[in-house]
């Protein structure tokens, strides 16, 4: 007899599992972008922002 999955605990696909690494990327950015004590940390906060947005766009394509 072969074990039937367990339906309380689900597996998220790989959608589910990037899509919230793109969306904290995206916050980062944003915290990143409206901080006043580091240069450095507000020059690659657009960089951070567009691979977070990137990254949120392309888990769309992905299976559930």
């Amino acid at each position: 007899m072969t074990p039937t999955p367990d339906s309380s605990e689900p597996n998220p696909g790989p959608r589910g599992k990037v899509q919230p690494v793109g969306m904290a990327l995206m916050a980062i950015g944003y915290v990143m972008m409206f901080q006043p004590f580091v240069q450095i940390v507000f020059t690659y906060s657009f960089l951070v922002i567009l691979i977070g947005t990137l990254t949120f766009i392309i888990s769309n394509y992905l299976p559930e």
